[in-house]
């Protein structure tokens, strides 16, 4: 099932309540999964984030903090988590709303 399908069709009442959009990418990163939540200007479900999965594919060498710094620098990143292997993890803000 589709997002858009799932919430009434092209976003239906999610669209006239949402004052914060925010696109979510996760990648795997080794034994890491990397979420990485953005703000978005509309709500549209098509968003490009390629570059920060090719952030965290090239930054596969860094220690996971480091990489988890690079990727929550990067434009109009709201917040970054890091999973470990056991399921536990870390939520990065860098900057508090």
């Amino acid at each position: 099932m589709s997002f858009s399908f799932a919430f009434g069709g092209r976003y239906g009442k999610l669209r006239n309540m949402a004052k914060v959009i925010e696109s979510m990418t996760r990648v795997a990163v080794g034994d890491y999964i990397i979420r990485v939540w953005r703000n978005e200007p509309v709500l549209d479900g098509s968003y490009d984030n390629s570059d920060i999965k090719n952030a965290c594919l090239d930054g596969q060498s860094l220690a996971i903090d480091e990489l988890a710094y690079k990727v929550s620098k990067m434009s109009r990143v709201n917040a970054v988590e890091v999973l470990y292997p056991n399921g536990d993890g870390v939520l990065i803000y860098p900057e508090w709303p």
